[in-house]
């Protein structure tokens, strides 16, 4: 039997108190049958054995010596019977006493050789049992405290004692049929550890429990095992869903690229075929005039045919990281502003205001000037086309000593907060229908965050939807090794309104 020994369970040597209580409840059992068995002879002979002798009607002196003998007889032979019920039940109770021991003994060895904690938590009489394992592992400071459901408290993690409270007491209302639960339990020399908490209760034969025992196991290594295979699938999860969701991308992406590709086809076949209506024009210049402006209308979308192939080809070179950046020692200042003019007479055609400012008149550093002018024609591009009517756009630089700030902001339609991010990301638009109001392709903010970031720099978005977009670029002013610098001259206007051209080619008037 086990019993409470400093916060242990130990065996008692010899017999147990269970073992006795089985062995004496087997002996009273035994002792009632041969009381029963000895009544039961001694009634019938008292009964029938004189009726038997009168029956024969023997002589008074026959009838004494009949008498004698049968006493006699009655008492050797009730003798034998007892003598023989006797001896065969000590031989039931010695094979019970073996039997009880060897279970007792297998007992014994499987408490004592078992890795698990076993306790008894006696409800009735409140108090708490632990095995010499269990209680070599829990805190024995905890184990003094005399309240079982105080230990209990002080034992188990704060963020799982209720989970164990609400399920034992489940198991005392019925509610469920096992108790079994998995907790953080406090041990000795470390912070916690996982246990599966099994329980089995005894209850009377009115339905009340009247203790609960049970074994507490350690499951940390399992649970490291499952929370790395939750955070692999949680992982191989994320990877599926990127990969769909990269996949979507691509097939939105090259949707929206063929409808790019087939507009300004369709226009420029449409101009050919109104130039070949021209020729029963006998006005020179009615045909003229017409002439011109199919041409034109051709050019511009060449252009944005151009824009799309160089920003294929761009995106390409720069995954495979063979996009070249040509270092130039050069005045940014010079540069941007050139930049920005060079298309203001196009935005102030669309009735928005272009303003330029800047608190330094120089800034030599080092940069890519062609690609400089491409993010500067971009971000310029975006803001007149995604702008409003009789609008702004604001063209500002700001000398940081150790670099420059570009900012430029429209007073357009925004972006939605939850977009911000995406707009970086390659073949992202803000409105990816084919039914939207502007036209664009979705990779030119992608090409333009690697190109400042090729520099060394990082770009970066304020808005409020409906009200005002700002990027904002933060260049480093690293020098080249060189002391020539390279001047801008006028006659690079020209390049810049080639550029321009391409760049704001779908933007239509």
């Amino acid at each position: 039997m086990l019993i409470k020994n400093n916060g242990q369970i130990n065996f008692r040597n010899g017999k147990s108190k269970y073992y006795k209580s089985i062995t004496n409840k087997r002996t009273l059992k035994s002792s009632t049958y041969i009381t029963l068995i000895y009544v039961s002879l001694s009634s019938v002979w008292i009964l029938f054995s004189d009726s038997l002798l009168r029956f024969f009607k023997l002589k008074q002196s026959l009838m004494t010596e009949l008498s004698i003998l049968k006493g006699w007889f009655f008492v050797i032979t009730t003798g034998i019977m007892l003598y023989f019920l006797i001896d065969r039940s000590i031989k039931k109770l010695k094979q019970s006493e073996e039997e009880l021991l060897r279970k007792d003994e297998m007992y014994r060895l499987v408490i004592s050789g078992t890795t698990d904690g076993l306790w008894d938590y006696d409800i009735e009489n409140n108090t708490l049992y632990f095995s010499s394992h269990l209680n070599q592992e829990i805190d024995f400071e905890a184990s003094n405290i005399l309240n079982p459901m105080d230990f209990w408290r002080k034992l188990i993690h704060p963020d799982d004692i209720n989970v164990v409270y609400t399920e034992m007491k489940d198991y005392t209302d019925k509610k469920i049929n096992k108790f079994c639960c998995e907790c953080r339990i406090k041990i000795k020399d470390t912070d916690y550890v996982w246990a599966q908490v099994k329980g089995q209760g005894i209850w009377d034969d009115n339905g009340k429990i009247l203790r609960i025992i049970g074994t507490q196991t350690d499951i940390t290594k399992r649970k490291i095992v499952e929370e790395k295979l939750k955070q692999a699938n949680d992982e191989n999860v994320r990877l599926l869903n990127e990969a769909i969701e990269y996949d979507k991308l691509k097939t939105e992406f090259f949707t929206n690229i063929s409808h790019e590709f087939r507009t300004p086809l369709n226009v420029i076949l449409g101009s050919v075929q109104l130039i070949e209506s021209y020729k029963d024009i006998n006005n020179s210049h009615e045909f003229n005039g017409k002439l011109f402006k199919n041409i034109s209308i051709m050019r511009q979308n060449c252009y944005r045919l151009l824009k799309i192939i160089n920003n294929l080809i761009d995106i390409t070179k720069i995954d495979s990281g063979f996009f070249d950046i040509h270092y130039q020692n050069c005045n940014i200042v010079d540069v941007i502003e050139r930049v920005t003019l060079s298309v203001a007479e196009f935005i102030e055609s669309k009735s928005i205001t272009l303003t330029f400012d800047t608190d330094t008149e120089e800034k030599i550093m080092s940069c890519d000037i062609n690609k400089i002018e491409r993010i500067i024609l971009n971000l310029l591009s975006n803001a007149t086309k995604f702008n409003k009517p009789d609008g702004s756009i604001f063209v500002e630089l700001h000398d940081i000593e150790d670099g420059i700030i570009v900012s430029v902001k429209d007073t357009g339609i925004g972006i939605p907060e939850n977009k911000k991010e995406e707009i970086f990301e390659r073949f992202r638009q803000v409105n990816s229908s084919l039914t939207k109001e502007t036209e664009g392709s979705g990779i030119g903010l992608s090409i333009v965050k690697s190109l400042v970031e090729m520099h060394g720099g990082e770009i970066s978005v304020n808005t409020s939807f409906g009200e005002y977009t700002e990027f904002l670029i933060r260049l480093p002013a690293n020098l080249q090794p060189s002391d020539i610098e390279v001047s801008i001259e006028d006659t690079m206007s020209r390049k810049y309104l080639y550029m321009a051209s391409v760049e704001f080619s779908d933007i239509y008037t």
